[in-house]
Protein backbone atom coordinates (compact mmCIF):
# COMPACT_ATOMS: atom_id res chain seq x y z
CA UNK A 1 0.00 0.00 0.00
CA UNK A 2 1.36 3.78 -1.07
CA UNK A 3 0.91 6.75 0.81
CA UNK A 4 0.99 10.06 -1.12
CA UNK A 5 1.97 13.12 0.69
CA UNK A 6 -0.52 15.64 -1.00
CA UNK A 7 1.13 18.68 1.20
CA UNK A 8 4.01 19.65 -2.04
CA UNK A 9 2.66 19.94 -5.51
CA UNK A 10 3.43 17.43 -7.94
CA UNK A 11 5.97 18.57 -10.68
CA UNK A 12 5.68 21.96 -9.34
CA UNK A 13 9.57 22.22 -7.52
CA UNK A 14 11.31 25.78 -8.01
CA UNK A 15 15.05 25.73 -8.84
CA UNK A 16 17.25 28.37 -7.18
CA UNK A 17 19.17 29.81 -10.39
CA UNK A 18 19.66 33.36 -11.29
CA UNK A 19 18.91 34.62 -15.16
CA UNK A 20 20.79 37.08 -17.10
CA UNK A 21 20.19 40.72 -17.32
CA UNK A 22 18.63 41.64 -20.59
CA UNK A 23 21.62 42.43 -22.81
CA UNK A 24 20.19 45.17 -25.42
CA UNK A 25 23.47 44.56 -27.44
CA UNK A 26 23.00 40.98 -27.99
CA UNK A 27 18.89 40.70 -28.61
CA UNK A 28 16.35 42.94 -29.48
CA UNK A 29 12.97 42.05 -28.05
CA UNK A 30 9.88 42.41 -30.85
CA UNK A 31 6.19 42.62 -29.36
CA UNK A 32 3.39 41.00 -32.36
CA UNK A 33 -0.11 41.80 -32.01
CA UNK A 34 -2.76 40.71 -34.25
CA UNK A 35 -6.07 41.91 -34.52
CA UNK A 36 -7.35 37.51 -35.48
CA UNK A 37 -5.76 36.10 -33.00
CA UNK A 38 -2.61 33.67 -32.95
CA UNK A 39 0.02 34.05 -35.59
CA UNK A 40 3.22 31.77 -35.89
CA UNK A 41 6.22 33.89 -36.26
CA UNK A 42 9.58 32.30 -37.33
CA UNK A 43 12.85 33.89 -37.45
CA UNK A 44 16.75 33.74 -37.55
CA UNK A 45 19.32 35.34 -35.59
CA UNK A 46 21.87 37.07 -37.53
CA UNK A 47 24.49 38.67 -36.05
CA UNK A 48 24.80 42.47 -35.57
CA UNK A 49 28.34 42.20 -37.44
CA UNK A 50 26.60 40.92 -40.18
CA UNK A 51 23.69 43.22 -40.28
CA UNK A 52 26.30 46.14 -40.38
CA UNK A 53 28.33 44.46 -42.99
CA UNK A 54 25.43 43.82 -45.26
CA UNK A 55 24.23 47.41 -44.55
CA UNK A 56 27.82 48.83 -45.55
CA UNK A 57 27.74 46.94 -49.08
CA UNK A 58 24.19 47.89 -49.58
CA UNK A 59 25.28 51.70 -49.10
CA UNK A 60 28.38 50.72 -51.30
CA UNK A 61 26.70 49.28 -54.25
CA UNK A 62 24.14 52.25 -54.13
CA UNK A 63 27.10 54.65 -54.27
CA UNK A 64 28.48 52.91 -57.23
CA UNK A 65 25.32 52.83 -58.81
CA UNK A 66 24.75 56.69 -58.34
CA UNK A 67 28.73 57.36 -59.56
CA UNK A 68 27.81 55.45 -62.48
CA UNK A 69 24.74 57.55 -63.07
CA UNK A 70 26.33 60.54 -62.96
CA UNK A 71 29.15 59.41 -65.16
CA UNK A 72 26.26 58.54 -68.08
CA UNK A 73 24.78 61.58 -67.49
CA UNK A 74 28.30 63.47 -68.02
CA UNK A 75 29.09 61.54 -71.14
CA UNK A 76 25.39 61.80 -72.39
CA UNK A 77 25.54 65.76 -71.73
CA UNK A 78 29.16 65.93 -73.16
CA UNK A 79 27.37 64.18 -76.56
CA UNK A 80 24.39 66.31 -76.86
CA UNK A 81 23.57 69.87 -77.17
CA UNK A 82 21.16 70.42 -74.37
CA UNK A 83 21.39 69.05 -71.43
CA UNK A 84 19.05 66.61 -69.52
CA UNK A 85 17.15 69.18 -67.38
CA UNK A 86 14.44 66.67 -66.90
CA UNK A 87 16.60 63.97 -65.84
CA UNK A 88 18.77 66.70 -63.90
CA UNK A 89 15.15 67.52 -61.87
CA UNK A 90 14.19 64.44 -60.75
CA UNK A 91 17.32 62.92 -59.80
CA UNK A 92 18.04 66.09 -57.69
CA UNK A 93 14.54 66.11 -56.25
CA UNK A 94 14.37 62.04 -56.14
CA UNK A 95 17.64 62.43 -53.59
CA UNK A 96 16.63 65.64 -51.98
CA UNK A 97 13.33 63.77 -50.86
CA UNK A 98 14.49 60.27 -50.00
CA UNK A 99 17.56 61.50 -48.17
CA UNK A 100 19.94 59.55 -50.54
CA UNK A 101 23.26 61.81 -51.26
CA UNK A 102 21.24 65.25 -50.50
CA UNK A 103 23.98 67.91 -50.85
CA UNK A 104 24.44 66.01 -54.07
CA UNK A 105 20.92 66.60 -55.15
CA UNK A 106 21.03 70.38 -53.70
CA UNK A 107 24.24 71.00 -55.95
CA UNK A 108 22.44 69.67 -58.89
CA UNK A 109 19.17 71.55 -58.06
CA UNK A 110 21.37 74.52 -58.77
CA UNK A 111 23.51 73.52 -61.45
CA UNK A 112 19.86 72.79 -62.93
CA UNK A 113 19.01 76.29 -64.10
CA UNK A 114 22.40 77.27 -65.09
CA UNK A 115 23.18 74.57 -67.51
CA UNK A 116 19.79 75.68 -69.11
CA UNK A 117 20.74 79.29 -68.45
CA UNK A 118 24.62 78.66 -70.25
CA UNK A 119 23.08 76.14 -73.17
CA UNK A 120 20.63 78.98 -73.98
CA UNK A 121 23.46 81.54 -74.41
CA UNK A 122 25.58 79.66 -76.60
CA UNK A 123 22.08 78.96 -78.66
CA UNK A 124 22.26 82.76 -79.34
CA UNK A 125 25.33 83.44 -79.74
CA UNK A 126 25.74 80.99 -82.26
CA UNK A 127 22.76 82.23 -84.32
Amino acid sequence: HVTLDRSQPAGLASLDISLPEPDNDRWRTVRLATPRGDMLVTGHAVSRGVAMALSRLALCLLACGCLALLVLLARRMARSQRPPVRLLLVLSLVSIFFGILPVVGLILLILTPILVLSAHVRRTCRA
